[in-house]
């Protein structure tokens, strides 16, 4: 999937990651930007 994704954005395919699940990707945007310890992402599915 990297491998496809890549030339897309310029990047080679070692630089991309693909998180298991949408929640994962989303907390570990959050510590890149805020760089808080021990934050995350909450989602409410009802």
């Amino acid at each position: 999937m990297q491998d496809l994704f890549a030339p897309l954005i310029g990047a080679d395919a070692d630089e991309v990651f693909i998180p298991d699940c949408t929640g994962a990707g989303s907390s570990l945007a959050m510590k890149i930007v805020d760089g808080f310890r021990r934050s995350n992402v909450v989602f409410d599915t009802l």
